[in-house]
């Protein structure tokens, strides 16, 4: 890895990816995928999660923080 020249990641950035997800959130992102879309690799489609957001939402952020 020493060889290669990687970019850096800024202190924004970081700060960006590193903050937390809430609930609101994850329910404005569940309603924006088209409904016969996956939301990720479980295969799960977004009108499965639109279904289930509410019991699905408290589950995912408890999965996040740990």
């Amino acid at each position: 890895l020493g060889t290669y020249n990687l970019p850096r990641v800024s202190q924004e950035e970081s700060q960006h990816v590193n903050r937390s997800i809430t609930s609101k959130k994850m329910k404005v992102i569940i309603k924006s995928v088209p409904v016969k879309k996956s939301l990720g690799p479980n295969g799960f489609t977004a009108e499965f999660c639109q279904t289930f957001k509410e019991e699905l939402i408290p589950m995912k952020l408890k999965l996040l923080k740990k």
